[in-house]
């Protein structure tokens, strides 16, 4: 029976030993001790799927049991006993004359009678062994219905199992021995099953397989005897009976055992009630009375009864099933916490879970560590249960009736509760050294309480008065080599808690809270947990702040990789690769690589180290899961700190902190083998940094230093260069971007009068990109070309950015390399792609991002380069190509302009930085004949002004002010019509930015009443160009003299008895003489206010919000209080904006007072004009001019003496006409 080197003997020996002994049966006289006796010999000798076929078999042909047909398995034993006969032994040799009584002859006559029952032991030890083997599917098939149903649902079913307790018995214990063994052949059965639809549709065929007939019994309706069994002997007593009855020798250790069995059968039941049941659907309707376990069979009392048996101190195993039934009922049943709420049953459970988790009941090792971690995962697979439910039930939480929301128990002595306990133990150093896992499930079980909505507040309110939050508890820069995956793990649950509380907190407007959270982050950033040791020397790298020290000590890769996979193995490991959907952790299907090992009979020495490497990869796996978690946590905690918390940092080290945040993760990101989603999540968190950087350096006390910004931007290009994923580069593109534009000459945030930083930053730039040079601008190209998606609109966003600073070499390098015509064909593939999104109002917009920063970093190099080919080939293809935009069908909404108003730019560009090549103007010429059409609605006053209307008026103005200074106009088609739109425009946007001018009725709503900075400067641009394009058609080429003819451009024909089109001119001139005069007013009162001193502290923010608003400055936020910082740098851009804008009007008046002095002395000498014109014209002129002359000296500012000068001039020779 116990040695297994015997049991090979015996069954490679020339003995047929199986027949042979039951041959044994034939004897008509055997006593039931010999019958025991036999069963258990061929039960030792079952070790294998082939003997058990030949034990099935002779237990057919032996006719052990009755049955129906069984005179028709007296025929020979199948061909699979051959190989067990003897050389020279003839088929049947033994012919039975008489044979010994059936199995239930046995039981119920010889047995029964003695009060004795060897050989139903033995035989029920021969069925315990045959089930863990593969059952037949065709015993029996040629002379009754197919199975093992006889032997187990007819024999050991109902004539053992149902009438054990009904039976006398000499040896009490064989009572127990015979239902222990019952139980565990139910239990193999039940375990072993898998439901099937199959199973319904089969039921009245040839065959049925054990567990669907058992799972009937346990289940249907009218038969629940296997059940009430069971409920019977572990409810009827109680567990008070059963630890007084186990104390009782007579019974042995078989009764513990029925126990134990019972708890495990029950809970496979539960397992696979809710699958069975819904197989159940689509059988025969006289099938489908199946009931579910929980809600019929067993009442309250009885889930109770055995729930109780969790406290089973002597057997852990019992304690450790007991809580597994309660926990499978519990997922089944959707309300069981309300069998415990009610009446003196309340805290039993609850005591339970709290005994068990505290360790207060003494079991073995093993088994607590099986209850605890069980008992975790059922509170973390309850928490977010609808309603009140079980795991908020162990925990303490009760509903507040008053405030209709969940609140926390008070722990005591008597009502303890597991959260209550799980914060005792999480701070137990002995559970972090023997149990790591444990305090992992602990602190993951504190992260999911915290995460569920409903209970949110309460958990971090109880969280903070049991002091959790206090991190100096944790140990947390502590990383033990060998328990580094659980401490890793440990910290990213803690640390995602403290980003909850930071995020919560301050999302609530409480003055407590609030409070709290500036001690968090004092916690977090500041130096006060050294500050006391006074030995402590003054070098910032050796007072680290905490969120530091939690970054330096995640490790960037595991200590030890696991060297590869000899490539001679016959296995395919990448097959064997899988994810675990639940951890989202990558492992080696072990067991698979095993079985290929055994099908290609790899040697045992070669199976054991592949299996050991593969196990060691796997741990290798969740270690570096393990460090992503981490990360990922500590970024959480930065973000929100950064995003809700930033100003609770002290002012004076913000910038520091900020700076050597982004030192360290630059320097991770260079390292070699960190796994490619931890160097995204570093980039990405990289990306919001620099972002908040731009954000909030608002004072030069913030500003980064002329040497950090330039670390910062070479170790950005230095990763830039290294990492070799997209991702990662292109979030690493965006940060270069955000740098760019914060440290670029033009950013308000660099403005210092003193130091000049914005100049030195920009210098610096510049020299650092250089140093680069080509590689970098290489590089981002092949991106831009390569990439997909947003990630191809950031590359050419970023090249944009990086040209800025380009000094000719980059854009001839791209010219040269072809670079540039590939640009062009990425944007024709994208036509149609754009025609249909101008069409179909298409969600995805990103072709239009592509679109949009292509051309502007066309428009860039061609600023930069002057390769006159480069310009023509651009010009030509887009004269030939988008002409879907003079389609009539196509809607003039937001994404027709995002379209148009790029080409226009670039088409502006090109012509301004060539203008005086012929081929370039003869291409300006086709593609105004192109777009004809277009530019013409462009230049319609009759339409709605909208907010792109402006800067396309403006485009389409600067392109014919720069044909007028060709002198190319003749060669436009339709001109004077062009000519004539252009003049009307003169008179609309020249009364524009007078407030009562009826021209603001034609504003669209998109149209704020009151202009931005950015809105006047397009007016005034848009006046001077057509202003400028009269003075260039009125002067002969090549000169600034008068042309001869200069009527077809001012004045109408037939003339109506008044210049309207001079009048227009005039009304220009006036205007913007008092406009000019209210801006000169307006820089004169700002200049006022420096220098800046508290007696403008109540003025700052409506001053601020009021510049903001006008001239874009939107990258302030609408604080409450402004430093004198801030509101000196928002008044010096103002009046920049302001200087500018009076240099525009003056550059308008002095266009529009040469123009109209050249067409007035045309005028006055042609011969349409008779002494009437003259006298009203004369007379017209002279009151304008007079009202012009006294506002001009009423102007202020350094401008007046000059100006003065030049516009007296202007009038004299007006009037001397």
């Amino acid at each position: 029976h116990h040695s297994m080197e015997s049991r090979e003997i015996m069954l490679k020996s020339n003995w047929m030993i199986i027949p042979v002994l039951f041959s044994l049966t034939e004897v008509p006289l055997i006593q039931p001790p010999l019958y025991g006796q036999l069963f258990k010999t061929v039960a030792a000798l079952t070790t294998s799927e082939d003997v058990a076929r030949v034990v099935w078999q002779n237990l057919e042909s032996n006719k052990i049991l009755d049955m129906p047909g069984a005179e028709l398995a007296t025929k020979a034993t199948t061909t699979s006993t051959a190989n067990l006969r003897r050389p020279n032994q003839k088929p049947n040799a033994v012919q039975p004359h008489a044979r010994a009584p059936s199995m239930q002859y046995q039981l119920q006559q010889t047995e029964q009678r003695d009060t004795y029952y060897p050989a139903t032991i033995g035989f029920l030890i021969l069925m315990k062994q045959l089930m863990k083997l593969e059952l037949p599917n065709d015993l029996g098939v040629s002379y009754r219905r197919a199975g093992i149903r006889p032997y187990i649902l007819d024999f050991v079913y109902k004539c053992v199992f149902l009438n054990a307790m009904n039976r006398e018995y000499a040896n009490e214990s064989q009572k127990w021995e015979i239902y222990e063994l019952c139980l565990e052949i139910f239990y193999l059965i039940v375990h072993a099953y898998v439901p099937s639809e199959q199973d319904f549709m089969e039921l009245k065929s040839h065959y049925t397989r054990p567990g669907f007939e058992l799972m009937l019994q346990l289940l249907s309706r009218e038969m629940e005897s296997l059940v009430s069994a069971i409920t019977r002997l572990l409810c009827a007593t109680g567990y008070d009976t059963f630890v007084k009855n186990r104390m009782e020798t007579k019974y042995g250790s078989h009764y513990e055992n029925c126990v134990l069995l019972s708890l495990k059968l029950l809970t496979e039941t539960a397992m696979k009630q809710k699958a069975f049941h819904q197989c159940s659907l689509k059988a025969p309707r006289h099938i489908q009375a199946i009931r579910q376990l929980h809600h019929e069979i067993l009442l309250s009392n009885d889930i109770i009864a055995i729930t109780n048996y969790m406290q089973c101190p002597f057997n852990g195993e019992i304690a450790y099933w007991a809580l597994t039934f309660f926990q499978a009922i519990a997922r089944e049943r959707g309300r069981i916490v309300d069998i415990f709420i009610n009446g003196h049953e309340q805290f039993t459970l609850r005591a339970l879970y709290v005994m068990h988790l505290q360790n207060s009941i003494p079991i073995d090792r093993e088994w607590q560590i099986k209850i605890r971690s069980s008992m975790m995962r059922f509170l973390q697979d309850n928490v977010n249960k609808t309603g009140y439910n079980i795991t908020l039930f162990l925990c303490g939480y009760d509903v507040d009736s008053t405030k209709q929301q969940y609140v926390v128990s008070e722990a005591t002595l008597r009502n303890n509760h597991c959260f209550n306990v799980i914060l005792n133990l999480m701070r137990d150093r002995s559970i972090a050294i023997l149990f790591p896992e444990l305090r992992t499930q602990f602190f993951h079980f504190m992260l999911q309480l915290a995460l569920d909505q409903r209970i949110t507040e309460p958990t971090l309110d109880y969280l903070e008065k049991k002091q959790f939050f206090s991190l100096t508890d944790y140990e947390l820069n502590q990383l033990e080599p060998s328990m580094m995956k659980y401490h890793l793990n440990q910290r990213a649950y803690l640390m995602q808690v403290v980003a909850l509380k930071l995020y919560f907190d301050t999302h609530n407007s409480d003055t407590n809270r609030s409070s709290t959270v500036r001690l968090l982050v004092n916690d977090l950033y500041e130096n006060n947990h050294m500050e006391n040791d006074s030995n402590q020397p003054d070098d910032f790298e050796q007072r680290r702040c905490r969120i530091l020290e939690l970054l330096e000590t995640i490790p960037l890769v595991p200590l030890h990789q696991p060297p590869p996979f000899d490539s001679s193995i016959p296995v395919n490991f990448n097959r064997a690769l899988r994810l675990d959907t639940k951890t989202n952790v990558l492992f080696y299907d072990v067991r698979g690589i095993h079985q290929q090992l055994l099908h290609h009979r790899t040697q045992r020495e070669d199976i054991q180290r592949i299996l050991s490497l593969a196990v060691s990869w796997n741990h290798f796996f969740q270690i570096e899961h393990a460090i992503i978690n981490a990360f990922q946590s500590w970024k959480q905690i930065l973000e929100v700190s950064l995003s809700r918390c930033y100003l609770m940092i002290a002012e004076e080290s913000r910038s520091q902190v900020i700076f050597d945040i982004l030192q360290v993760l630059l320097d991770n990101l260079q390292h070699n083998n960190v796994h490619p989603k931890l160097r995204e999540f570093k980039s990405e968190l990289i990306l919001r940094i620099i972002t908040k950087l731009r954000e909030s350096m608002q004072t030069k006390s913030n500003q980064l230093e002329l040497s950090q910004a330039g670390e910062l931007l070479t170790k950005l290009i230095e990763c830039i260069l290294k990492d070799e994923s997209i991702v990662t580069r292109c979030n690493l593109y965006s940060s270069l971007l955000q740098l760019l534009q914060y440290t670029q000459p033009t950013s308000i945030y660099n403005y210092n009068p003193v130091s000049d930083l914005s100049r030195l930053i920009a210098n610096q730039n510049q020299r650092i990109l250089k140093t680069y040079d080509i590689k970098l601008v290489n590089r981002i190209c092949r991106d831009s070309l390569d990439g997909r998606g947003i990630w191809k609109s950031i590359a050419y966003a970023t090249l944009d950015a990086i040209f800025v600073y380009d000094t000719g070499a980059w854009s001839a390098f791209i010219a040269n390399e072809g670079i540039i015509n590939q640009f062009l064909e990425q944007i024709f593939t994208m036509e149609r792609e754009i025609h249909n999104i101008l069409l179909s109002n298409a969600p995805n917009n990103n072709a239009l991002y592509i679109y949009e920063s292509i051309m502007s970093l066309l428009a860039r190099i061609c600023q930069q380069h002057n390769l006159v080919a480069m310009h023509a080939d651009i010009l030509f293809s887009f004269t030939n190509r988008f002409k879907f935009l003079t389609q009539q069908d196509i809607p003039q909404e937001k994404r027709y302009h995002q379209v148009l108003l790029p080409l226009l730019r670039l088409v502006s560009t090109i012509f301004n930085r060539m203008r005086g090549d012929n081929k370039i103007r003869h291409l300006v010429n086709e593609f105004i004949k192109c777009y004809n059409l277009v530019l013409k609605e462009i230049l319609n006053c009759d339409k709605r002004m909208n907010r792109y209307s402006l800067e396309e008026v403006q485009l389409v103005s600067s392109i014919f002010n720069l044909v007028a200074s060709t002198h190319y106009t003749r060669a436009i088609n339709d001109i004077q019509e062009f000519e004539s739109r252009l003049i009307r425009n003169l008179a609309y946007y020249s009364t524009l930015l007078n407030k009562n001018s009826p021209a603001r009725d034609s504003m669209n709503d998109d149209v704020d009443a009151q202009f931005s900075y950015h809105e006047e400067m397009n007016v005034l641009q848009i006046c001077n160009n057509i202003v400028s394009y009269c003075r260039y058609k009125s002067q002969k080429p090549g000169t600034t003299e008068a042309h001869p003819d200069p009527y077809n451009i001012l004045f109408e024909s037939p003339l109506n008895g008044s210049p309207k089109s001079l009048k227009t001119l005039i009304r220009v001139i006036t205007e913007n003489v008092h406009l000019l005069r209210r801006s000169m007013d307006d820089l004169q009162n700002t200049k006022g206010l420096y220098p800046i001193n508290d007696q403008f502290h109540k003025k700052r923010r409506d001053l601020v919000l009021e510049t903001r608003d006008r001239f874009g400055l939107w990258d302030i936020p609408e604080a409450m209080s402004y430093s004198n910082d801030v509101v000196e740098m928002v008044l010096h851009h103002k009046c920049e904006k302001l200087e500018e804008q009076i240099h525009s009007r003056v550059q308008i008046i002095e266009s529009a007072l040469m123009v109209v002095r050249r067409h007035l002395n045309f005028y006055l000498e042609s011969k349409q004009c008779n002494e009437s014109d003259r006298r009203q014209l004369r007379q017209g002129i002279m009151t304008s001019f007079s009202d012009i002359f006294n506002t001009i000296l009423k102007l202020n500012g350094d401008i007046k003496s000059d100006f003065l000068h030049y516009i007296v001039h202007q009038i004299r020779k007006v009037w001397s006409i």
